[in-house]
């Protein structure tokens, strides 16, 4: 079966933020998006650091209905 695709952009959601722009920005500095964890209570977990995504809003990107059905780390 042949089909046609039309790649019309290109989107990243990363540990730089929540763009593509954002991303690039920080990979072509060579930065690291390791820093210190945020969204969870200090001392609750082992490890102190992760590439957490700053600024994140999962109703950007999925219905409100949908969100309370998803676990984090499936935004």
């Amino acid at each position: 079966m042949n089909r046609r695709v039309a790649v019309t952009g290109i989107g990243a959601i990363s540990a730089f933020g929540p763009t593509f722009p954002d991303m690039w920005a920080g990979l072509a500095a060579g930065r690291s998006a390791i820093r210190p964890l945020t969204l969870v209570p200090p001392g609750s977990l082992r490890f102190l650091n992760a590439a957490e995504v700053p600024n994140y809003n999962p109703l950007s990107y999925f219905d409100e209905k949908d969100v309370q059905m998803l676990d984090r780390f499936e935004f």
